[in-house]
């Protein structure tokens, strides 16, 4: 959505000597218009950051509410008389009360409520009286009183009644000449409640007493005003814009003229004696921006006004880069000092104020002999040397001068300078091809005549290959070289005084103290005095010493698979920390961390944020928790509490994304340099003031189904939703109002009852709910600023989905009660059912109890009976053999086996009855056939027929299926002997919760009596029917029928 152009605004100001470190005023700038954001109209007339944190813009056509990422529009509507009166914005403020009042061309004022995003129009009507003139609106200013004024077009100064909508009009005359002066389009109220206002006609000045007159008397319709006619503005009298300063003077900017300044002292006495009291407010104050001693402001087709508010000179200045279309025309300052500035149809854009970096390159100081930096180092109390790859310069910092020192030394023509170190006496310099050099500094200054050259000609130096020198605080010297390993000489003093000197050398692998490596890239001495080497293919080498002796040399070092070693061994620079943290650059492996107590070493590289795999120097932020590292890719910050990487490049003031190894210094003051291929930076560590919260998180808006929710209330002060459970699609957008760096912000975010932790969205302004069941429910979002700083304080919503009918409290009550009497009805009923089943279980078992008992006394009456007789008749058949009356005796062989035939069938009856706890009805009528079937006499005589007819499996108890049987049994046999039929039909059909047995003849009915059958008459047949708690009904007529009925 945002563009970042990579230029910067460089302002640079004539400084004075002792101004020092006063750096150059630079900004970057993030464009904003029709093309990468929704903003209404490139065309933008006004800026306004209210209470809360949001930047509105007017256009042309409408205004625009801004977070930082998303822009929501506001416009006229015809068909609302809610909305915006009319779509030209003039102006924006705030009151008290948080409402904003719109100024407009042609629509008067508005008041907007941020709560219900509705407009109260306060604008010109032909059938309302309120006094409001058909006029653009120039100036809204509320004053010490509280007294809202309003200026309309060139001609109408007044007060408007914010109640009642009322205004009262006044013209300002001159009080010398009578003449009507043009309403004032800004002001400068003093102390006193007097006004120093600009207009289309110049400059005047409207005393308290005139503007109190007014306000209390009704019918006053006139103020004069005292014109000032100062050369200044006699140019153009077409003012817009005022700025004062309590004993500085007044600046002021006309329509398309340059800003002018006026002292204090040009005041005329009487206007003097006012300003002494000081200023109350300056109604233009949003539009100057004051740094120290200087004043911004837009200043038109000539730039930014740079004033220096104490020579009163005034410098204008424009983009570098000309390519830019934003301009900075009108400058706007917001409540938190930030800066925005806007053109005519050119949109309008942040300009983020450079204060941590100060750029030095060859535009800004011509003398520098080459952008291209090698090393550097301070000169107490004066500057800062320079080794380039052009030879050495010096940067005055007291004067901010720059000289190129190369025209001072003597011989050839100096090329690249790899390294330089300030001892109490000198500075030493490696150079390339010209050996190691010594120059003599007396008083701080430099003693060019004396500069002493140690070359392998004639001295203790190896070869050209020389690349670091270093003067520990034991005096040693230590000179490093590329390819050659390194020396120390003990006694440098000697050195210098022209006397032979014993070089001691650590390259000899044969010897126990001897480097890894022989290319040195820098040389550091640690906090206790040991001497760290940076080596170019062999990591990093330390040296140990104690009471002046080489104690031990070790090396850390990459090892392939093992992650507690050195990332990569082409070794950059080191860096302690503290008594037990070291820091490595590498280039190609990122950086270092090595805990010298417990071996561990931390790999830090570009996926854990760094801006570069290629490193170059560590040093140390004016916060300890903080380091910085030059890569190859811009700078970056390290906090090595949290492992957060903040990375910088040209568009944040750099001289360019890549830096040069050896390049890298701490000043005594704290203050780092960096340099590079494009210059060097000085980086102003104590200005990085870490935050102690992120900015305010705002829910934008809540959306149903993706769409906006339809709400009375702006989604910026819902702080509680009540939806149906058909509406529980739900997405919620938020933003930090962060406008420096938007794309640094994270954000976390939880719904309560539904998330367990913090959700983390990273840079994600989203946050969605598909399908939220019902219930209370919480949404908290929170932001962390680019330094990983949370603001705690969670913006909150509080979501309330309302169940369906049937899972609401009252009907789950209701159902509960209803479950309970049911619950204790059933109870009640199951009881009742378990009772009269058991009991009717027990008469059950009581019958089949009695029906055994009826069966035995049968077996024991009639079979026992039967066999006794049997017996009896065997004894007598025995006795007729014995006389040989074998005639009766053979008759009565037959009679009796005919009983033991009867005999054995009455038994197997009785038998299978028993033998069974239940009967279905058709194995009942699969044994009535087998029955059948074994009686020959029956079924050669009658032709049997079966009905059976159920909905369902009947079972019979053996006792009903014995008794059934025998019914049966008898009825056949009384139709077989009495009735003289042919056909027999038994059908078992079961109705209305009975069964009904039927055996129907087509025989001639011959009634008997009870006695038939041997004993089995119909009077057996009807008892057995009373056994069962049934009936036995017969009828006569075309056969005979018997049916008997009994419950199931």
């Amino acid at each position: 959505m945002q563009t970042v152009r990579g230029f910067i605004i460089s302002l640079i100001l004539v400084l004075s000597a002792g101004q020092g470190y006063a750096q150059p005023h630079s900004f970057t700038f993030t464009e904003y218009t029709v093309h990468n954001t929704e903003l209404s109209h490139n065309t933008v007339t006004s800026l306004f950051m209210d209470s809360r944190g949001f930047l509105w813009v007017g256009t042309i056509n409408g205004l625009n509410r801004f977070d930082g990422k998303h822009i929501k529009v506001y416009r006229h509507n015809s068909t609302d008389s809610t909305s915006l009166s009319n779509d030209f914005i003039h102006g924006i403020s705030e009151d008290k009360e948080g409402f904003l009042w719109i100024t407009t061309r042609d629509g008067g004022i508005n008041r907007f409520d941020p709560v219900s995003e509705t407009f109260v129009h306060f604008k010109y009507s032909e059938t309302a009286d309120n006094g409001i003139p058909n006029s653009p609106v120039y100036l809204s200013h509320t004053d010490q009183q509280n007294t809202f004024w309003v200026s309309f077009g060139r001609e109408t100064l007044g007060i408007l009644n914010k109640e009642t909508g009322k205004f009262k009009k006044g013209e300002i005359l001159n009080k010398k000449s009578g003449e009507r002066l043009a309403s004032p389009n800004a002001v400068t109220e003093f102390n006193n409640g007097g006004w120093l206002a600009v207009s289309f006609d110049g400059l005047y000045f409207l005393p308290d007493s005139t503007l109190q007159a007014f306000i209390k008397t009704p019918s006053r319709e006139k103020l004069y005003a005292r014109q000032l006619n100062h050369p200044a503005i006699q140019k153009s009298k077409n003012l817009v814009q005022i700025y004062t300063i309590k004993d500085k003077g007044s600046w002021i900017r006309g329509g398309g003229s340059p800003v002018v300044g006026i002292s204090e002292e040009d005041y005329p006495d009487y206007l003097r004696d006012v300003a002494d009291e000081g200023v109350y407010k300056n109604s233009a104050e949003d539009w100057f921006a004051q740094r120290e001693q200087y004043l911004y402001t837009g200043a038109g087709e000539p730039g930014i006004a740079v004033i220096n508010t104490e020579t009163n000179k005034i410098s204008y200045h424009k983009p570098v880069d000309e390519t830019s279309e934003i301009g900075v025309n009108t400058l706007y300052e917001d409540k938190h000092g930030g800066l925005w500035g806007f053109s005519w149809g050119n949109g309008f854009a942040r300009l983020k104020e450079q204060k941590l970096f100060r750029l030095i390159n060859a535009m800004n100081y011509p003398q520098l002999p080459t952008e291209f930096m090698l090393a550097f180092e301070e000169e107490p109390g004066k500057g800062v040397w320079l080794g380039t790859a052009a030879g050495v310069g010096f940067w005055d910092i007291s004067r901010n001068r720059l000289t190129n020192v190369n025209r001072y030394l003597p011989g050839e023509e100096l090329t690249s300078v790899w390294s330089m170190d300030r001892d109490e006496n000198g500075l030493w310099i490696v150079t390339l091809n010209r050996g190691l050099w010594y120059l003599p500094i007396v008083d701080g200054k430099p003693q060019f005549d004396n500069l002493q050259t140690f070359k392998p000609a004639n001295s203790f130096v190896k070869s050209y290959n020389l690349h670091q020198v270093k003067r520990d605080s034991r005096g040693w010297l230590w000179v490093g070289y590329e390819g050659e390993g390194i020396q120390l000489i003990k006694d440098p003093d000697r050195l210098l005084n022209g006397n032979p000197v014993h070089a001691i050398e650590f390259n000899n692998p044969e010897t126990s103290q001897h480097i890894k490596g022989n290319q040195i890239r820098e040389i550091y001495e640690d906090k206790e005095g040991n001497i760290w080497l940076a080596m170019m293919q062999s990591g990093f080498n330390k040296i140990t010493i104690g009471k002046n002796e080489i104690v031990e040399i070790t090396n850390l070092s990459h090892n392939a698979g093992n992650t507690n070693s050195i990332s990569f061994n082409d070794g950059r620079s080191i860096f302690q920390q503290n008594d037990s943290t070291y820091w490595f650059a590498t280039y190609g492996g990122g950086i270092n961390r090595w805990n010298k107590y417990t071996g561990k070493i931390l790999q830090l590289d570009e996926k854990d944020g760094l801006a570069n795999n290629s490193t170059y120097g560590i040093l140390p932020d004016a916060n300890p928790d903080y380091i910085w590292i030059s890569t190859n890719n811009g700078l970056s910050r390290l906090n090595t509490r949290t492992l957060r990487f903040t990375n910088y490049t040209e568009n944040d003031g750099l001289q360019n994304r890549e830096f040069n190894t050896g390049a890298f210094y701490k000043m005594s003051d704290g203050k780092l340099i960096y340099g590079g291929i494009g210059g060097l930076n000085v980086v102003y560590t104590e200005k990085l003031e870490p935050s102690d919260t992120a900015s305010p998180v705002y829910i934008t808006q809540v959306n149903l189904f993706n769409e906006p929710l339809p709400s009375d209330t702006s989604h910026l002060f819902l702080d509680k939703l009540t939806l149906p459970y058909n509406k529980n699609f739900l997405s919620f957008e938020y933003v930090s109002l962060e406008y420096d760096n938007p794309s640094e912000v994270e954000y976390a975010y939880k719904m309560d009852q539904v998330d367990e932790a913090w959700v983390t969205a990273g840079n994600r302004t989203y946050a969605g709910y598909p399908g939220l069941e019902p219930g209370e429910y919480i949404f908290r979002v929170k932001s962390a600023d680019g330094d990983g700083v949370w603001n705690e304080k969670a913006s909150t919503i509080q979501v309330v989905i309302t169940p369906p009918w049937w899972q609401t409290i009252w009907f789950r009550l209701t159902m509960g009660v209803l479950l309970v009497v049911s619950f204790a009805s059933g109870i009640r009923y199951l009881s009742q059912r378990r009772l009269r089943k058991q009991i009717r279980q027990m008469e059950m078992e009581n019958k089949l109890r009695n029906e055994r008992e009826r069966i035995s006394r049968d077996l024991h009456d009639h079979v026992g009976a039967q066999l006794a007789n049997i017996i009896s008749g065997l004894s007598l058949a025995d006795k007729y053999n014995q006389v040989e009356e074998k005639g009766k005796s053979s008759k009565l062989m037959n009679s009796l086996k005919s009983d033991a035939q009867v005999t054995i069938k009455q038994l197997r009856e009785t038998i299978w009855a028993l033998n069974q706890n239940k009967i279905s009805l058709e194995g009942f009528i699969q044994h009535l056939k087998t029955y059948f079937g074994n009686q020959s006499t029956l079924h050669e005589s009658l032709n049997i027929n079966y009905e059976l007819q159920a909905d369902e499996d009947i079972e019979l108890s053996a006792t009903q299926a014995l008794n059934i049987f025998r019914v049966i049994q008898e009825a056949s046999q009384n139709t077989l002997k009495y009735a003289d039929a042919e056909n027999l039909k038994i059908s078992l059909i079961k109705e209305n919760g009975q069964l009904n047995v039927a055996i129907k003849d087509d025989g001639t009915f011959k009634e008997k009596n009870n006695q038939q059958n041997g004993g089995y008459g119909l009077g057996n047949m009807k008892k057995r029917a009373e056994e069962l708690d049934g009936t036995l009904d017969i009828a006569t007529g075309n056969g005979t029928k018997i049916t008997l009925t009994i419950k199931v």
